[in-house]
């Protein structure tokens, strides 16, 4: 007769066991270390590099407006917020495609850009079940192959960037997208790409949507950075409307506007797809309904209303456009900041790269031990690649990783020898 206290058997007890996300086992570290001087580089949240967020000043006089006004926040369309998606696709898309071509695109709003991608994966499986599948750039973290693994597509994930010249690495891109599965979907960045820091030029793209086109595959653009790239909305969908709009490819979008708009905690994203025929939009319509009456039964409408408010009120849009602008100014600023502080550490190496990036994220280059010192050392905490939010630095935390980032690197060439 055992002594021992008998584990009782739980419903769960042959779940198999899901690796921790790094991310999120990072930020549970930052939260958890005592230290006074910390400093977080993982969430994008952070505007004045403290652990609060600014508001737009855009954000603040739409919200003023809708609670003057009294709006009732009651229920909405399965599909969410019909003035926000219609917005969306107007803003996203342009005038010229989003009127001829509207008969063409069904839109549904969604949580956040990777509940938008959800909903597309869940989309494509109901089309191309069971051998859907999608490519997917490898990131700092899982939370897009989490989602298309959920909605049934099986995962091909490859490396986008090229640690030589410091980008995305055009040539295996290319190769990437000759050696796909045909009828596929692969997952492409309109701007700010957060993988890389660094995006696709016109030329490129055009390049790039040639071979999309004779693969027949499925682009899937993360717009959730529009305007952030740029400081233009419309200079950084260049690539969604020249797909559609010059190459008539059928298309999804995941746009969200957390990171745009600052709407942390409200959670407004949106699900545009372009299709081939009104007949194809209608079905496709259909299902994405149905989709989202089992996930939702009533998409929250306050952040929903904002977004609205800002995208279709002249002077409003016009606030929010200078918005975009100084957030990109200030990402530049950083940049450069970050670079001189580097230059005055007189850190080995070639760091130029670092101002050659754009958006709201970058990407350091530096190797996993080195990024491992910075975190156990000198308490900076970034993806395990190396990728930061710039939005979290400003010039005294900027000082402080230059400083640090120099040590490390002098460790790592000493260890070396």
């Amino acid at each position: 007769m055992s002594s021992g206290k008998e584990v009782p058997l739980s419903f769960f007890g042959n779940t198999p066991q899901v690796p921790v996300d790094h991310i999120s086992a990072r930020v549970e570290e930052y939260t958890q270390d005592d230290f006074p001087h910390k400093v977080n580089l993982i969430q994008s949240a952070p505007y004045s590099g403290q652990d609060t967020c600014s508001v737009l000043p855009s954000v603040r006089e739409a919200a003023s407006r809708l609670n003057k006004q009294e709006v009732f926040q009651g229920s909405s369309p399965f599909l969410g917020h019909v003035g926000l998606r219609d917005a969306a696709a107007k803003s996203i898309l342009g005038e010229e495609i989003s009127s001829t071509g509207g008969s063409q695109i069904i839109t549904c709003q969604a949580n956040s850009d990777i509940g938008a991608f959800n909903l597309a994966c869940k989309l494509v499986s109901r089309f191309h079940s069971p051998q859907g599948k999608v490519y997917l750039p490898e990131a700092p973290c899982s939370n897009y192959s989490q989602a298309a693994l959920e909605a049934g597509l099986e995962c091909e994930v490859f490396n986008l960037y090229d640690t030589g010249c410091k980008q995305i690495g055009m040539d295996a891109y290319k190769k990437m997208l000759m050696a796909a599965q045909p009828g596929s979907a692969v997952l492409l960045y309109a701007c700010g790409n957060d993988v890389t820091g660094t995006d696709f030029s016109e030329e490129e793209w055009i390049e790039l949507g040639k071979i999309i086109k004779e693969r027949k595959l499925f682009p899937v653009f993360n717009a959730s950075y529009l305007g952030l790239a740029s400081g233009s909305v419309d200079k950084d969908a260049y690539a969604i409307r020249y797909f559609i709009g010059e190459l008539k490819i059928e298309t999804a979008i995941c746009a969200s506007y957390d990171h745009s708009m600052r709407l942390y905690g409200e959670g407004v994203g949106c699900l545009l797809v372009y299709t081939s025929s009104d007949s194809i939009a209608s079905e496709c319509f259909t299902h994405l309904e149905h989709i989202q009456r089992s996930q939702i039964s009533s998409p929250p409408r306050y952040g929903a209303s904002i977004v609205h408010l800002l995208l279709t009120d002249p002077e409003l849009n016009e606030q929010w456009s200078k918005d975009l602008e100084e957030l990109v100014d200030r990402s530049r600023y950083l940049r450069r900041y970050l670079y001189d502080s580097l230059l005055d550490q007189a850190i080995p190496g070639q760091w130029n790269f670092i101002i050659r990036q754009k958006g709201l994220f970058g990407f350091l280059g530096l190797s996993t031990a080195v990024v491992k010192e910075l975190r156990e050392t000198y308490h900076i905490y970034m993806a395990d690649n190396s990728g930061i939010c710039v939005a979290a630095l400003n010039e005294e935390n900027a000082t402080y990783l230059a400083i640090a980032m120099a040590d490390c690197v002098r460790n790592e060439l000493l260890n070396d020898f």
